[in-house]
């Protein structure tokens, strides 16, 4: 994902679920296991459907088992028991999918959106009203080739906390913060290239 967007191999791990809408691949994962978990449970006449019944009935919580790590899931995204899913008919394929989806990239906003809020650099990247349902965040809109990719780098840099200002640079190896630009600002931030800095007027003006 970070080769996709061109970002640093330390770039933060919220901001590419974000700026894709994607949920991580452990989350996919699950999906995949609750998708096989509803074929097994709409065919209850088979020896599987017998199979995983009888285990879910009787193996203990530190087994495993293929049918205790379903459990351990559905407790992780607050889905039904699948025993007590089992001891009913299945809804339909597409109502299951939805929900479990729904469910899973739930949990992922939530757990992205709170290790956004304690990261200082991704300050400028306001993940609150953006979901993980496949919907691109705007910034990568309208990209066809790959001179429109080069142009948005920076943009994906700066709200992802992947810009390296004098003042990441200064805090990480040492050196002085202060803006190469324009000479005056104590320090070269994200704010002071878009907003403060004399050498960056021509953009600011375009931004405003």
């Amino acid at each position: 994902m970070r080769g996709i967007l061109n970002l640093s191999k330390t770039s933060n791990i919220p901001a590419l679920h974000f700026l894709l809408s994607e949920i991580p691949i452990e989350g996919q994962i699950h999906r995949d296991i609750f998708a096989l978990f509803y074929s097994i449970w709409s065919i209850p006449s088979s020896k599987i459907y017998q199979i995983i019944k009888y285990l879910l009935e009787t193996s203990e919580p530190n087994s495993r088992t293929w049918s205790t790590h379903l459990l351990f899931l559905t407790k992780k995204y607050w889905l039904e028991d699948p025993l007590e899913s089992l001891r009913k008919d299945p809804p339909s394929k597409s109502i299951f999918k939805e929900t479990v989806m729904i469910k899973i990239t739930a949990y992922y906003e939530k757990e992205l959106r709170e290790s956004a809020k304690l990261n200082s650099r991704m300050k400028y990247f306001n993940v609150s009203l953006i979901s993980l349902r496949g919907q691109t965040h705007y910034a990568l809109s309208n990209i066809e080739t790959s001179h429109d990719a080069q142009k948005c780098r920076p943009h994906l840099k700066m709200l992802s906390g992947d810009y390296l200002t004098y003042e990441i640079k200064s805090s990480q190896s040492g050196g002085s913060a202060h803006c190469r630009c324009c000479n005056t600002a104590d320090k070269e931030t994200i704010s002071n290239i878009l907003s403060e800095c004399e050498a960056h007027t021509d953009i600011q003006d375009l931004e405003s």
